[in-house]
């Protein structure tokens, strides 16, 4: 075994550590990056908040017209709420009540769905960056 120095990126989690604060900094911000390049959302106006809390998300928004249906040919749902996922099992838990109510229609989505997916890509914009912080210096007096 071979030191190979210092650990900056494992499975799509990018580490950064500052010896001197003893702190390390988990993100996916590139992989963050990626979902919003892969589902066009890159130059849209971040939000936020994930999910709208005035709205409860439930099966009578499930497509049940043609014009729903035809809506829906083409818009990536279910890999849009499984990127999400990804991230929420990695470094992002703050996006697990949304993915709660999101990944309960996959096997029929509306657009109203199709809205909320959205919204949570817009909060994901602007919040790209977040991580998670282990370690750290604390000063407390007892």
């Amino acid at each position: 075994m071979k030191d190979v120095g210092e650990v900056s990126d494992i499975l799509r989690r990018q580490v950064e550590r500052n010896r001197a604060a003893k702190t390390i900094f988990l993100h996916q911000s590139r992989y963050a990056e990626a979902i919003l390049d892969r589902f066009d959302m890159v130059n849209r106006n971040p939000i936020s908040t994930p999910f709208n809390p005035s709205l409860t998300l439930s099966a009578s928004h499930c497509a049940t017209t043609p014009h729903d249906y035809g809506f829906m040919i083409g818009k990536n749902y279910r890999s849009v709420v499984g990127s999400f996922m990804y991230l929420a099992m990695g470094t992002r838990p703050d996006l697990a009540c949304t993915l709660q109510q999101l990944s309960q229609f996959f096997h029929n989505p509306g657009p109203t769905h199709w809205s909320a997916v959205q919204r949570a890509l817009r909060f994901l914009k602007g919040t790209r960056t977040y991580c998670i912080s282990l370690g750290g210096i604390a000063s407390v007096d007892v």
